[in-house]
């Protein structure tokens, strides 16, 4: 049986190593906290630029994780794990990415549980911390480990800990918000409790890895279809200013403000109906309205960006500023910026880009245009489209220079404060032709 008494032992030491798998915002995130509580990490990705940049005590997240002492650092990160010997791993962390394309993909969490295998690892705790539809957990964990005669409960434990808080802002970071857990029995759980507890402040136990995975795609889903609900409404009631409606409705005690946007970006929250989909064998007859509400998601950039269009010259020059799917962080995971510029750019428009978070050159790499030379010059563009909110924008259009006639179409209102001097237009307000 497993030796619940030991890990948990060594997990109240801090002498528990721990393998975190994929060291994007999720990975990278575990990493600092758990090295700055005192346990030994390798953290496996397959970018050799963060890689680099972990290795080296950066990483853009939020301000309270930019920099680490790397000469007291209890962590490495690596490409290539196969040199490592991992049998010694008591915990591993799957921080992987389960889509690709825009929608679910579960090949990474099998090639990692492939790799867990082939280390020869005995008696770890295996935890889940990426999205997932709960049947997963059997076909692409448990199952090929029996397989290879690792038995749960016996060769290893499994725990789940998905992920909640909010990258890039600090009130809600990895160890303020409140945290979901469990495991597959007690014993599973209170090693659980003993590990998260030592960087996260509030704990919730659920009834076990099934209920606990679902409950994050439930979450999720709940504000996919209240966010798609907000641009149905803009694209449907052009006319009104819906945003000034929705303010209105949010006076109400029990009704959250929802903001009309091109589309659903966020790491996790356009994906989660379709991890429920998967769930269920995508048989939309049981569950119609994710049918419906996933189908104008996947075109309702095309649809909002139709009202714009009749102010838009061919001959106009457009800026787009924020690729990022999240404000204040770099990442491109189901990225609404990046799919307005290729939009805009397959429909012949002459497109320039600006995202803080990335370099001149991985900006070309992801979205085939330049980049804006100089972001306090913008005399050139006639249009400019603002889609994330990173706060390096706010207030930045007191520094620009406009050409006199420019139209800003800005999707959360993050130059509000801009005046009248020039063509203003928040997403979700009535769009007038010119």
């Amino acid at each position: 049986m497993f030796d619940y008494q030991s890990l948990n032992e060594k997990v109240q030491s801090r002498e528990a190593k721990v393998a975190i798998w994929g060291c994007g915002f999720v990975g990278t995130t575990n990493l600092f906290y758990l090295s700055k509580q005192g346990f030994t990490c390798l953290g496996i990705d397959t970018s050799e630029r963060r890689v680099h940049e972990i290795n080296n005590g950066y990483f853009n997240i939020n301000s309270d994780m930019e920099a680490i002492d790397v000469s007291e650092k209890k962590f490495e990160v690596v490409q290539d794990f196969h040199s490592y010997d991992l049998s010694d791993i008591d915990i591993h962390m799957l921080c992987l990415p389960t889509e690709k394309d825009f929608k679910p993909y579960n090949g990474f969490i099998v090639n990692v549980i492939n790799s867990i295998i082939e280390s020869k690892s005995r008696g770890f705790l295996l935890i889940i911390e990426c999205s997932m539809p709960p049947r997963w957990i059997d076909e692409c964990i448990i199952r090929p480990l029996e397989k290879k005669s690792l038995v749960e409960g016996k060769d290893y434990i499994l725990g789940s800990a998905p992920r909640r808080d909010l990258f890039g802002d600090e009130k809600f970071s990895l160890k303020n918000t409140q945290r979901v857990i469990s495991g597959d029995n007690e014993g599973c759980k209170k090693i659980m409790y003993e590990f998260y507890n030592s960087f996260c402040d509030k704990l919730v136990i659920g009834k076990d890895n099934y209920h606990t995975v679902l409950s994050k795609i439930v979450e999720n889903t709940y504000r996919c279809f209240d966010i798609s609900l907000a641009n149905q409404l803009n694209v449907a009631l052009k006319d009104f200013d819906i945003n000034h409606v929705l303010e209105l409705a949010a006076t109400k005690w029990n009704m959250q403000k929802y903001h009309p946007s091109f589309g659903i970006g966020g790491y996790c929250i356009p994906l989660a109906p379709q991890y429920i989909m998967e769930q269920i064998n995508n048989d939309y007859s049981i569950l119609p309205v994710f049918k419906q509400m996933i189908d104008f998601n996947e075109n309702s950039i095309d649809k909002v960006l139709s009202l714009y269009l009749p102010l838009i010259n061919k001959s106009d020059n457009i800026a787009v500023l924020g690729l990022s799917s999240i404000p204040n962080v770099g990442i491109l995971n189901c990225s609404i910026g990046l799919q307005l510029v290729k939009k805009l750019y397959n429909l012949g428009y002459r497109v320039n880009v600006d995202d803080p978070y990335f370099t001149s050159e991985e900006l070309t790499k992801v979205s085939s245009c330049d980049s804006i030379p100089n972001i306090y010059d913008m005399t050139n563009y006639h249009v400019i489209f603002i889609v994330t909110q990173h706060d390096k924008y706010k207030n930045l259009f007191s520094k620009i220079k406009f050409c006199k006639d420019s139209i800003v179409i800005d999707s959360f209102n993050t130059w509000e404060n801009m005046g009248k001097d020039m063509k203003h237009l928040e997403v979700g307000q009535a769009v007038m032709e010119e």
